[in-house]
């Protein structure tokens, strides 16, 4: 290659050698973070009540987002992301998509097989309901996890970059009703944490648990914990961090006093090949 070629060569989705043998992520481009949300269940509860999620306004003026009505688990990692980012010089780009169809879950992701290289690192905030074949709702039915994890797999502008999929799926088995005792003891399955042979530098933190059995207008109890947890414990790495944050959800499920009622931790599944410091300022480095 001569010295033309070179100066015209893009480079825009090379990696340092420096970053690619380091053992943390190194990020010298905004992270995207990318909300579908749905608030509403397709189909009633059994009670033929809808059990919505809990809405709040995000205030950040400062936001692309600001003043829109969104879930209250989207709003509060939010406002979680933007406080980390006023520590740097490197904001999110936020982007939501409410009532997601299965065109626009495939149009949103491709488009990062073109501009993906314009990102150091990825969350998609997936918050919906499970529907009876344990798929996520959608606005015209419902999608497998895989869906996404298999729309973006293959694209070369986000190899080698972290990426996070924070999942809340509300199951509706769960959701409250009159045959359900109070009483003082709750069921929690094993924390659960596995490594996935393909499809590297993802984690995926996946809660069935409903945002209703939350009181008040708080969030999950994943995101309660996710949010808890990170900010305790900044200076750690992501899957480092997520045994403390399934103790965290099992400490919230006791106190929701739901006797002989089988309530599930969130599965972790991880194939990050570095350390991932979400918690700390260096998820939005700034050097370059």
């Amino acid at each position: 290659m001569d010295k033309e070629d070179d100066i015209l060569a893009d480079k825009s989705q090379s990696i340092h050698e420096e970053d690619f043998k380091s053992d943390t992520y190194v990020l010298r481009k905004p992270c995207l973070v990318m909300y579908f949300s749905r608030t509403v269940p397709n189909m009633q509860h059994e009670k033929g009540e809808h059990y919505e999620k809990k809405i709040v306004t995000i205030k950040d003026g400062s936001s692309s987002l600001a003043n829109e009505k969104v879930d209250v688990d989207i709003g509060t990692i939010h406002d979680f992301l933007s406080g980390i980012s006023r520590q740097t010089k490197m904001k999110p780009v936020f982007e939501l998509i409410r009532n997601p169809t299965l065109e626009n879950i495939d149009d949103k992701l491709g488009e990062l097989n073109d501009r993906g290289h314009e990102y150091g690192s990825f969350i998609f905030v997936i918050c919906s309901y499970l529907d009876e074949g344990d798929e996520i709702e959608i606005y015209n039915g419902s999608v497998s996890i895989d869906h996404f994890f298999d729309k973006i797999k293959s694209f070369k502008s986000m190899a080698a970059k972290p990426k996070l999929f924070l999942i809340q799926a509300d199951d509706k088995k769960l959701f409250p009703t009159d045959s359900i005792l109070k009483g003082t003891t709750a069921y929690a399955t094993n924390v659960v944490t596995k490594k996935i042979p393909t499809d590297a530098d993802r984690i995926v933190i996946f809660s069935t648990i409903p945002q209703v059995l939350a009181s008040k207008q708080l969030p999950s109890l994943l995101i309660q914990a996710f949010i808890d947890v990170l900010t305790s414990n900044a200076n750690m790495d992501l899957l480092s961090n997520t045994p403390f944050i399934n103790g965290k959800v099992v400490e919230l499920i006791k106190k929701l006093e739901r006797d002989k009622v089988d309530i599930p931790v969130p599965l972790v599944t991880s194939t990050l090949t570095k350390q991932w410091f979400l918690g700390g300022s260096s998820q939005f480095a700034t050097n370059v």
